[in-house]
């Protein structure tokens, strides 16, 4: 068994993806000089009035005060300021109070910072197994407060005898470069960085996970949002070791900070668990906001216990899980029935033909093209692809559409390919030499949605002007003979095609005939036999006879895409309102569950946080309403119809 673990362990790391988390809480008892502090902030805090300004107060500096001393001395020392100001009895009885609180904090060093040294011992520990020789086991450590974060930095640079350049810090008074520059250096290979020391800014959008796969709590967030999105910098898909996450969690003989504490464990088993059970970690408290979260959390430590604090997560979560598996579904299905339905409903694979690859496609136009301007091409020489000449024209075209790393310099090479494997390992390549060298693949990929290719598109309808299309003489049909190549299109509101209908119409001696499929278009005109199929033949009558069924062909077109849009009406469209039945009946669920939920929650502030979930799942079923209007409602009546093109029988 251990032998078949190791294996599969090794086979992930080396595929990458998401890995098994460890988590780990480091108990930090408080020392003498920390319990004195926690005293005087406790005697500080139930001297403010229970008003919203003094809660708003009291959870700034508590905030603080879990934060780390340095934190809270400058929180203390601001509001101090402030009072200077004001002449009142209350202000002077506040101040006198802060002076203590002040003055305990300016007593707790770094040996007496419990934290802290619990911190240096962790990082010591042969068994935690860090080293700061180690390029590829980088850290990071997240802190709340910019004051901590600097304190740590300094001191820990002092402490484990590191170079200056071996810490680096990243915060949000930072501006954009600096904060990218930063990130840079966390994953280069050669770069001296070792420890990254950040505030909250760091935990949103940004990889870490290169060279990393350790992080450190050093205080607790108040906001599951928050702890989702710290843990997401290490723990992403890509990680090839096991995420190591470590919450610093302080332990007091003070009954209401070890109240307080305990509040704060609950979030990080609740994060844990809703992170393996629903995935979205927001769910927990249903509220998708982090201000509103801290403030939960802050009501929690008020006026709950930690049981019924995590009973009332519990039963969001449950929910939640209620509401993934079942509201969404309905009544449990009949699992006979629902098995025939799916084999009977089974989608059709229908194959993707085009007359040419996207390479020869790619090819061809601008080796057209280059016969009147100076473009070139040629065989890429590892792969399946194509070397494209960069212009100045072309560097205009996708200033704003390739990223500027991915576009060549001018008189450079653009190199395009279609073979999956090839670009795959060119892809990994990129991604081991990340900002060593170019972080963007020599290679890209060549499909039908990469920018090179709508180019080629736009410059290839160049070759016919407005309101034209090619007429070809093909040998093979018959005189008299003419078909059109049709395509019409219906969009929905958001002008996006909903019908969208290719086909052909055959005129015999300038009557309509029948319609066609592509597939007999194409093997009628034999029209990807060749690459050059029209024989050059056409003639002035020829190019008038056909002319003339213009008018008839787009008429024609007309009833066939009115037959299109009837199927569409009465297919996909026509299944969309009991679909939205079920929807309202969703809805009115999620409503009704909403009042028997706050009917078991007691906490301070249900009413404000059952009225915030109610406009939540109003806004969210509202958009979704309108989302299915914009997107599946069709005007019938306007189809868009276009000639593509048009082939008539000639002599040889």
């Amino acid at each position: 068994m251990f032998v078949r673990r190791f294996k599969k362990d090794i086979q992930d790391q080396a595929k990458g993806g998401f890995k098994e988390r460890h988590i780990g809480e480091v108990p930090c008892t408080a020392t003498e000089k920390e319990e004195a502090a926690l005293e005087a902030f406790i005697t500080y805090e139930s001297m403010l009035p229970k008003t919203e300004n003094g809660k708003l107060r009291d959870m700034t500096f508590k905030k603080a005060m879990f934060s780390s001393p340095a934190a809270c001395l400058k929180s203390v020392q601001g509001r101090m300021s402030r009072l200077e100001k004001e002449g009142s009895e209350d202000a002077m009885k506040e101040r006198r109070a802060l002076s203590v609180l002040e003055h305990a904090l300016k007593e707790i060093g770094p040996l007496d910072f419990s934290r802290y040294q619990e911190l240096l011992k962790l990082l010591a520990d042969p068994v935690y197994g860090w080293s700061s020789r180690a390029v590829d086991d980088r850290l990071v450590i997240f802190t709340e407060r910019i004051e901590t974060m600097r304190w740590l930095a300094e001191h820990l640079q002092q402490d484990l005898r590191l170079p200056a350049s071996a810490i680096q810090t990243l915060h949000g008074g930072m501006s954009d470069i600096d904060q990218q520059k930063i990130v840079e250096e966390y994953g280069r290979n050669e770069a001296p960085v070792r420890i990254l020391v950040a505030s909250d800014v760091a935990s949103e959008g940004i990889n870490l996970h290169y060279l990393s796969h350790r992080m450190i709590h050093f205080d607790i967030p108040w906001s599951l949002m928050v702890f989702q999105q710290r843990n997401g910098r290490v723990d992403r898909y890509g990680q090839k070791v096991s995420p190591d996450i470590r919450y610093m969690v302080t332990r007091s003989n003070n009954q209401e900070i070890r109240g307080d504490m305990r509040i704060l464990q609950v979030l990080i088993r609740k994060e844990a668990e809703a992170n393996k059970n629903i995935g979205d970690v927001g769910a927990l408290m249903n509220l998708y906001d982090q201000d509103a979260e801290e403030q939960l959390t802050y009501h929690a430590m008020e006026e709950s216990s930690a049981e019924a604090f995590e009973e009332e997560l519990t039963i969001t979560e449950n929910a939640s899980l209620e509401d993934l598996f079942g509201d969404l579904w309905g009544d449990e299905p009949d699992v006979s029935s629902a098995a025939a339905t799916e084999k009977s409903s089974a989608p059709e694979t229908v194959e993707d033909r085009t007359l040419m690859s996207d390479k020869d496609f790619l090819e061809g136009t601008v080796r057209l093209l280059a016969e009147t301007h100076p473009y070139k091409v040629m065989p890429l020489h590892d792969a399946e692809g194509l070397e494209i000449r960069w212009t100045p024209d072309m560097q205009r075209r996708f200033r704003n559409v390739l990223p500027s790393e991915a576009a060549p310099a001018i008189d450079e090479w653009l190199m395009v390919s279609s073979d999956k494997d090839f670009v795959a390992r060119e892809n990994r390549r990129s991604l081991r030499n990340a900002l060593e060298e170019d972080s963007w693949p020599k290679v890209q990929y060549l499909w039908r949605q990469h920018p090179i290719m709508q180019w080629a598109g736009d410059k290839a309808s160049q070759f016919f002007g407005r309101q034209e299309a090619p007429l070809v003489g093909i040998l093979t049909l018959e005189k008299g003979e003419v078909i059109f190549c049709m395509a019409g299109t219906i969009p929905n509101r958001r002008s996006a095609p909903l019908v969208d209908e290719w086909f052909g119409l055959r005129f015999m001696n300038g009557h309509f005939d029948r319609l066609m499929s592509m597939e007999e278009l194409i093997a009628r005109t034999q029209f990807d036999h060749s690459d050059r199929p029209n024989a050059g033949k056409l003639t002035e009558e020829d190019v008038r006879s056909v002319s003339v069924l213009r008018s008839e062909a787009v008429a024609q077109a007309k009833l066939v895409m009115a037959e299109a849009a009837q199927a569409y009406l009465n297919g996909p469209y026509g299944k969309i309102y009991p679909e939205m039945e079920k929807l309202e009946g969703l809805k009115a669920r999620h409503k009704a569950h909403l009042e028997e939920k706050y009917e078991q929650l007691t906490f301070f502030g249900k009413q404000k946080q059952k009225d915030a979930e109610q406009r939540h799942i109003e806004q969210i079923f509202d958009i979704f309403f309108e989302w299915v209007r914009e997107s599946m409602e069709i005007e019938a009546d306007h189809p868009y119809i276009r000639i593509v093109a048009a082939f008539t029988g000639v002599k040889a």
